[in-house]
């Protein structure tokens, strides 16, 4: 794949890791969520159904860039602590969080990377744009299609039903590994029972909003961003990449993302951490300028 050049010192310098970095911004995300969090606590104890509406926006928003379009994607590629098993652990705690394969994720998305300059079969973006334009209300409401597949899939994997717990088209996974991604399955499956059964005895019910459904509210952000950054870049940059396109987000929605807005420069240098991707876009902006939307009104407008 073609890309722009970086020494060995410039592509040195931005590999190193630092966990201090990682987990500072680690535990300021997961402070957001416990704060709005508490919010949504308190106000379906107290408040107006608005108030409550406003909280779980806020805190499902959050939570869903725990996923796949957030912290587990960079964990996924463990670049974000220096030590690989810090990564995976973690992984595995936000996978089982937004029920979310972590075997299958990590398998797909080699392939995708391995993807980046032809078309990825598994990826529709005309129905994926399509979609975003109808159902948006469903998004900002409660994702309950992204959550029937999410349960569903669960079931069907957990129970190991012959046929039905096969990884998703493209992903070849041998014997080991599909047991893996079973357990895990099941590891997921268990782990939302207990909550919702001990939130349902314990009259908590707010809790299954929390733990159960947060990552099926207020998705539409996460959605649009993730569709955007899949769109097409070709014939746009001299390195083409078919899959990956850069957003200048403001620095909120950017840390929020883990920096995933920069998606041209992590295809071109997958090793550089999530913090350095920044860095990493003012060295080679001169090579994505064209294909770069610059803000949330550019993306908005380039839904249309």
């Amino acid at each position: 794949m073609m890309r722009p050049k970086l020494t060995k010192e410039e592509l040195s310098q931005l590999t190193l890791k630092s966990n201090l970095n990682a987990f500072s911004d680690v535990l300021v995300h997961v402070a957001l969520l416990v704060f709005t969090g508490w919010l949504f606590q308190t106000a379906w104890h107290e408040g107006m159904i608005i108030h409550k509406f406003a909280a779980w926006l806020v805190y499902s928003g959050a939570f869903c860039f725990l996923g796949h379009y957030g912290l587990a994607h960079a964990l996924s590629h463990r670049s974000v602590f220096t030590a690989n098993d810090t990564n995976d652990q973690l992984y595995w705690v936000v996978s089982v969080l937004t029920w979310n394969n972590a075997f299958y994720f990590r398998a797909g998305h080699q392939i995708h990377h391995h993807k980046s300059i032809e078309e990825d079969p598994q990826i529709n973006l005309t129905k994926k744009k399509d979609s975003l334009k109808t159902n948006w209300w469903k998004l900002v409401l409660f994702d309950y299609q992204h959550f029937y597949q999410a349960v569903r899939t669960t079931l069907l994997t957990a129970l190991d039903l012959p046929g039905k717990q096969s990884p998703p088209p493209g992903i070849a996974l041998n014997h080991e590994e599909k047991q893996q991604a079973i357990v895990f399955t099941r590891a997921i499956l268990g782990f939302h029972v207990i909550v919702f059964i001990y939130a349902l005895s314990n009259q908590l019910y707010w809790l299954i909003f929390l733990i159960n459904l947060g990552a099926f509210g207020f998705t539409l952000p996460n959605r649009i961003l993730a569709h955007l950054h899949q769109e097409s870049t070709k014939g746009y940059t001299p390195a083409p990449i078919v899959i990956g396109r850069t957003i200048l987000l403001p620095r909120w929605l950017a840390f929020l993302s883990w920096n995933m807005n920069y998606q041209i420069e992590h295809h071109w240098y997958p090793s550089v951490p999530y913090n350095k991707l920044p860095e990493l876009h003012l060295r080679v902006c001169e090579y994505t300028k064209h294909s770069t939307l610059k803000g949330i009104t550019a993306a908005v407008h380039a839904l249309k």
